[in-house]
C-alpha cells in the first residue's frame, strides 16, 4: 500500500509539472525577483506548505512573509501574493486575495480548481487539480483511501514549490550552500 500511494503521489506530481509552461515559469520567477514583498496566504494544510516555500525564499534571502503571521506587514502596490488554496473558493482566502488585488498585488494562485473564484483574481495559476470534493465523496461513500483528503494537492503543491525554488536559485545564483548559511 506505501508503494501504491508514492507512485500515485509522484505520477501526479509528475503530469502536473509537465502542464506548467515555460513562459509561466518565466513569470513566475521575474515575480519572485523583481517584487520588493513577497507574501504567502493559505489555511489549514495549505498555509503549511506555503510556510515551507516562505522559509525557502527567505533563505534565499527575499523579503518574505506569512498573511497571518504577528509580523508581516502590509502588502502594498507591486507586491507578490502567493495564494495556496486547494478549492480556490475557500472565503477567508477569497476575502483576502480580493481585498489585496484592489491594492494591485500581483498574485500567483496555487489551486487544483481552475475555474474558482482564485483562478480568476490570479495573474498566474498553478493547476495542480483535478479538484476533489473529498468531502462531498466522502458523503456518498466513494472515499479515496489512498490518498485522504487534500493528501494529492498538498504533496503536488509542495514538489512545485520545491521546484521554483530550483529555477529560482539558478536565476540569482545561489547554491545549496547559500541557503544553508540562512538556515535558522
Amino acid at each position: 500500500m506505501l508503494l501504491e500511494t508514492v507512485k500515485k503521489i509522484l505520477e501526479h506530481a509528475l503530469k502536473v509539472a509537465e502542464k506548467i509552461n515555460k513562459k509561466d515559469l518565466d513569470k513566475i520567477i521575474e515575480l519572485l525577483t523583481a517584487s520588493k514583498s513577497i507574501f504567502v496566504l493559505g489555511s489549514g494544510r495549505s498555509k503549511l506548505v506555503g510556510e515551507e516555500f516562505a522559509m525557502r525564499l527567505a533563505q534565499l534571502e527575499l523579503n518574505v512573509h506569512v498573511i497571518g503571521d504577528s509580523t508581516t506587514i502590509t502588502p502594498r502596490e507591486g507586491d507578490l501574493i502567493i495564494v495556496i488554496s486547494s478549492s480556490g473558493d475557500t472565503s477567508s482566502i477569497i476575502t483576502e486575495a480580493r481585498r489585496l488585488k484592489k491594492k494591485g498585488v500581483n498574485i500567483i494562485g496555487i489551486t487544483a480548481n481552475p475555474r474558482s473564484e482564485l483562478s480568476k483574481l490570479s495573474d498566474i495559476i498553478i493547476d495542480v487539480g483535478p479538484w476533489r470534493d473529498y468531502q462531498r465523496e466522502i458523503k456518498e461513500e466513494r472515499e479515496d483511501n489512498i490518498t485522504l483528503l487534500g493528501t494529492l494537492y498538498e504533496d503536488t503543491s509542495l514538489l512545485i514549490l520545491d521546484g521554483i525554488i530550483s529555477e529560482l536559485m539558478r536565476k540569482v545564483g545561489k547554491t545549496e550552500g547559500d541557503l544553508a548559511e540562512a538556515h535558522y
